[in-house]
């Protein structure tokens, strides 16, 4: 599970979109992404202790880290990314490192907890990141994850489809201009690579005992908070 191959085709464009992904996955999104991102962190901050020690795995330009910063400022953030242009974007005194949260450069069950926003379907192997994501959290520790998902129902499912296929690039393209729009539109191809909703559940429960598991967007997007087993 996961995207594959197609990830050498798709971790590139991440660098090329850094300076208008935020305001076009808004767009895109049609104003719900940063809904989706607060609840995450809102539901997260209250589980860490003081002082706790959290990844923002794939990070973009740390959008999650500045939304659990904003409530918990005691928080020692560490953001990572493929991209080294996301990070560039990120605030200059955040602590950052370039690289792939499927093989984290990170000791053993060295961090509190791990944050993500709209990176875990990314994945190039979706059971190795989330066995990668295990192995540096402590005992107990917390995965939080907001993510494009795949519905279990088979026509919204195809609806799903259709909107990432056709809609998204649109309205990238109204955003952004038509050389972005044209990457946006491999928002279908990690849509299309993702498992159904209950065989990711049944995958993340493999290594985490889950407290919460919402979906969004009739299950095109989910919210995911598991602890480490």
């Amino acid at each position: 599970m996961g995207i594959g191959y197609r990830w050498r085709r798709l971790y590139p464009i991440y660098g090329k979109i850094a300076g208008v992904y935020d305001r076009t996955s808004r767009v895109v999104t049609l104003f719900l992404i940063d809904g989706w991102r607060k609840s995450i962190a809102m539901s997260l901050a209250p589980l860490l202790p003081r002082g706790a020690r959290v990844l923002d795995a794939g990070a973009g330009p740390g959008t999650m880290s500045g939304l659990l910063l904003s409530v918990r400022g005691d928080l020692n953030m560490l953001l990572m990314d493929q991209s080294i242009d996301m990070l560039l974007m990120a605030p200059r005194d955040l602590d950052k490192v370039v690289a792939s949260f499927e093989e984290p450069p990170l000791r053993p069950a060295s961090m509190d907890a791990v944050v993500m926003g709209f990176s875990l379907h990314a994945s190039h192997d979706l059971s190795m990141a989330v066995t990668a994501l295990w192995g540096i959290l402590k005992p107990r520790g917390i995965l939080a994850s907001v993510n494009i998902g795949h519905p279990d129902n088979g026509f919204i499912g195809w609806l799903g489809h259709l909107y990432t296929m056709y809609i998204i690039p649109l309205l990238a393209f109204l955003v952004a201009g038509r050389r972005n729009a044209s990457y946006f539109r491999e928002i279908n191809t990690i849509y299309d690579a993702m498992p159904p909703n209950r065989k990711l559940k049944e995958l993340m429960e493999t290594r985490f005992s889950t407290i919460r598991w919402t979906p969004r967007g009739l299950g095109t997007v989910f919210e995911y908070i598991g602890v480490r087993r």
